[in-house]
């Protein structure tokens, strides 16, 4: 799957944000193990909500839909998808 560099980007910086990291994450990068907590896991949604102007279906706030960048693109993509046309 080709992903979105400035979506990627986003992600990647609000991930370090909320887990306090300097150094990059990788897409596919365990981020329990980088510090993700379920404390860090709400306030990764609600960065996420903000930066992209969507809202996360409920169906998808399970933490482990938010354990790598690659999972949280795809429910950021869905997001956007399911945003309604203006």
């Amino acid at each position: 799957m080709d992903m979105n560099s400035d979506t990627v980007a986003i992600i990647s910086t609000k991930a370090k944000e909320i887990l306090q990291v300097e150094d990059d994450l990788a897409d596919d990068e365990d981020l329990t193990i980088r510090g993700l907590t379920s404390y860090s896991f709400i306030q990764l949604v609600v960065n996420l909500e903000i930066a992209f102007d969507i809202v996360i279906d409920d169906e998808k706030l399970l933490m482990e839909n938010f354990t790598t960048i690659t999972k949280i693109y795809d429910v950021i993509r869905d997001g956007q998808n399911e945003r309604p046309k203006e």
